[in-house]
């Protein structure tokens, strides 16, 4: 997982903006989260399921919403 986050960001050296942050930390979490969602399906546990996918839709919405501003980093650090 570390070798994977380090090829995203570019190693050492490269410049670290607030939405390399943004997309590192959702990108983390919906790994994390998967799995979790995974067994509160199978168990019946939906209502706690749904409030995973929930944060998880919201997360995915901020990141779409970076394409639509024209300071993705400003908006970001605004937002969060």
């Amino acid at each position: 997982m570390l070798v994977a986050w380090e090829a995203m960001i570019g190693g050492s050296g490269t410049p670290f903006f607030p939405l390399d942050l943004l997309a590192s930390g959702a990108v983390k979490r919906g790994v994390s989260a998967s799995a979790a969602v995974k067994v509160l399906v199978e168990s019946w546990n939906l209502v706690s399921a749904r409030s995973l996918l929930r944060t998880d839709l919201d997360i995915a919405l901020m990141l779409a919403n970076t394409s639509f501003v024209e300071n993705a980093h400003e908006f970001v650090v605004l937002t969060t």
